[in-house]
């Protein structure tokens, strides 16, 4: 009852603002991946002007009544914060042309350490421990990101990437001061309009504008407006009313986090490896080895336990490692040499050439026919029934071990 009631104490200290915060921050982060489809045929300022304008119209409708509240104070806080928005989105867009998505997501979101740092300044002190620690993090993961192939690579996207954090930055700490002297929702949609009326005169400067002609370039600009900007971008007042800034900065860390899987599931993007393994906490290590795969190594005593297991569960021949050569591009060859290793193969069906056929759409259909799907499932049985054997008989693990310690370099058939 103790630890019950204290998962219930601490469920009661969520700030539920930090909910619809991160909320906020996940819906804005699909307007990379949106935009990103719509940079073939339209330009940046353009897209933000019709995405924002489009959104200010919903948003009068909806909040029609509301809207009469509006007064020239409101106006001046939104105009304050769509400004530093409008300069942001505009730094983004222009990196997106020439960058990836999930690295403009995650140096833009760099922010996460210069709201506190910004924050110092502001009130004339040093940043605290948190602060620098978190810059050097922060710091450590930009040059894994970018560099790539071994080499650093810094350009002209990077840098736009950089210019567009600095920007957020100021419009976080610009929400965070003007959303509690006022009506956060009316501050938010004003803030909505002054984005759209702000890139529509760049767009207009700068570019050559013109309305969205396909369903192509619609629907994107529909899902930019109703999820990144009419919830995204209006909400987000709303909820750093009640979140200091440098907290509020901490939800940034969604970002790029789902920005990054997003764009590797829809637009096919690759994380650097250095990346990847440092988001994570791990370590990596790349090697050209020139050197040929090994044969794979046959473990009598785990290969004999599994053959019984298996030849119990199959009514189709076992072809048992030893019984036939494995060359070396076997993907376990290697593998044999630093574990006890068994290999086997089982029959999924009648099609030309069952051994030599790998890799093939005869392989696929067979592989995927109920004759060859139920093998798969016995061989599976096969597999755990010899997995509870070893957790249940140490000697047998003793076994296979002491014949492992014997393993050289020389290929065994």
């Amino acid at each position: 009852m103790e630890s019950i009631s204290a998962r219930a104490r601490i469920g009661c200290r969520v700030n539920p603002a930090e909910f619809l915060l991160a909320g906020v921050i996940v819906a804005r982060s699909t307007s990379l991946l949106l935009s990103k489809a719509l940079l073939t045929t339209m330009s940046p300022l353009n897209i933000l002007s019709v995405r924002f304008c489009l959104a200010f119209v919903i948003l009068c409708a909806i909040f029609f009544n509301r809207m009469k509240r509006m007064d020239l104070r409101t106006l001046l806080m939104g105009m304050a914060i769509g400004g530093a928005f409008s300069a942001m989105m505009a730094a983004e867009l222009f990196a997106l042309k020439h960058t990836l998505a999930s690295t403009t997501s995650f140096l833009e979101n760099t922010a996460i350490v210069i709201v506190p740092l910004m924050e110092a300044l502001l009130h004339r002190k040093l940043p605290c421990k948190k602060a620098l620690l978190c810059a050097g993090l922060t710091l450590i993961g930009v040059g894994a990101l970018t560099l790539r192939s071994g080499r650093f690579s810094f350009g002209l996207g990077e840098g736009l990437c950089i210019l567009s954090a600095m920007l957020y930055a100021l419009a976080i700490i610009l929400t965070d001061r003007l959303s509690k002297k006022g009506d956060p929702m009316l501050i938010g949609i004003a803030q909505v309009g002054f984005i759209g009326l702000f890139t529509t005169i760049a767009s207009f400067i700068f570019e050559a504008p013109k309305l969205p002609s396909c369903a192509s370039e619609w629907l994107p600009i529909l899902g930019l407006a109703l999820v990144c900007s009419c919830f995204g971008f209006t909400l987000q007042p709303v909820a750093q009313r009640r979140i200091p800034s440098e907290r509020a900065s901490q939800f940034c860390a969604l970002n790029p986090l789902s920005t990054a899987a997003m764009s590797a599931v829809l637009l096919h993007e690759k994380m650097g490896v250095m990346g990847a393994a440092l988001a994570t906490g791990c370590t990596y290590r790349m090697e050209y080895n020139e050197e040929n795969f090994k044969d794979t190594v046959r473990n009598h005593v785990l290969n004999d336990l599994a053959a019984d297991y298996l030849d119990s569960f199959t009514d189709t021949p076992l072809i048992r490692l030893g019984d036939t050569y494995i060359p070396g591009s076997s993907d376990i060859g290697d593998v044999s040499y630093e574990a006890p290793a068994v290999q086997m193969q089982f029959k999924i069906g009648d099609y030309p050439n069952p051994m030599g056929g790998a890799h093939t759409p005869e392989m696929t259909a067979a592989a995927g026919s109920e004759y060859g799907m139920n093998n798969g499932l016995n061989f599976v049985k096969g597999l755990v029934m010899t997995a509870i054997e070893l957790m249940k008989k140490p000697e047998l693990v003793a076994a296979i071990k002491e014949e492992f310690s014997h393993v050289g370099d020389e290929p065994q058939m």
